[in-house]
Parts: structure tokens; C-alpha cells; sequence
């Protein structure tokens, strides 16, 4: 037996040797009931902590897990931009691009190909004015032909056109 008062174990009687207090065994049952009890819920306390430890550790990894996602989905989302951007910038040079001719930038596309037909029929008219005006075009007075004096005559200004 175990004093209630001071703690200590004894075997013989009911009073405790050292401060005489009355043993009463349904008081010790009381005290030993309450100390386990007692012993019951600090451990059941520190299970929960435990497991709300547990809990905020898990959520602190998955916020960090939803930011890394946050990042990474405005990452994707800023390159889309970019990439669309960039089709954007290239699809406007192209159709500068289809509106330049000759160096100048015309107001649509229309426009600029119809200054390349002017300038293809302005080149064709060029090229049948050479071909009609060469050389070989040139006649020179009958009475001036080489075969007649055996010379070779330097054109004389008199030209006879086809």
C-alpha cells in the first residue's frame, strides 16, 4: 500500500508509518482511477497535437504545391501572350510586306499590286520602244548603201521608221 498523504509504501496496517494517515482503499482506487485517467487524456492530447501538426505541415506543402501550379499556369500564360504577340508582329510584316513595292508602303494590298502592273506595263512599253528603235531598225538612203561604193557609211541623221 501506498500513503495517500506522503507517498509512502507500506505493508502492515492501515496507517502509514510515517505521517499516521488513515489508508482508505476506496480512495486510493479514486486517486489511481484519476491518475490513470489523467495519464489517458495527456496522451490522447498529445495525439492530437500530433496530428494537428501533421495537418498544418500537410497544408503548408499543399499551398506551396497550389502556388507552384499558380506560377507555372501564369507562366504558360505570359508565353501564349508572347507567342501571340509575336504571330501578331509577324503577320503584320507580312502584310506590310504584301503592301511594299519599290520601296513604298501602300494603303493596301490592292494598291500595291496594281502599281506592279502599272510598272509591268510601263517595262513592256519600254521594251517595245527599244525593240522598235535599235539599230537594226535603221535604213539609210539608197544611195548611200556600202554595196553601191564599197564604204561603210556612218549614219547620216535620216532614219526611216517602221
Amino acid at each position: 500500500m501506498k500513503c495517500l498523504k506522503c507517498g509512502t509504501e507500506f505493508t502492515d496496517g492501515v496507517f502509514c508509518p510515517e505521517c499516521g494517515a488513515q489508508y482508505d482503499e476506496k480512495e486510493a482506487k479514486k486517486i489511481e482511477e484519476e491518475r490513470i485517467n489523467k495519464e489517458r487524456m495527456e496522451k490522447e492530447r498529445e495525439e492530437e497535437e500530433k496530428r494537428l501538426e501533421y495537418a498544418r505541415v500537410e497544408k503548408e506543402r499543399l499551398e506551396k504545391e497550389v502556388e507552384l501550379i499558380k506560377q507555372k499556369n501564369e507562366s504558360i500564360r505570359l508565353q501564349r501572350e508572347e507567342e501571340e504577340r509575336n504571330r501578331l508582329i509577324e503577320e503584320k510584316k507580312r502584310e506590310e510586306e504584301a503592301r511594299t513595292f519599290n520601296g513604298t508602303v501602300y494603303n493596301s494590298i490592292e494598291e500595291a499590286n496594281a502599281a506592279k502592273k502599272e510598272l509591268e506595263e510601263k517595262e513592256r512599253e519600254i521594251e517595245e520602244r527599244t525593240k522598235k528603235y535599235t539599230r537594226s531598225k535603221w535604213r539609210l538612203p539608197k544611195t548611200a548603201r556600202p554595196s553601191l561604193h564599197g564604204i561603210t557609211p556612218k549614219p547620216t541623221g535620216t532614219i526611216e521608221w517602221e
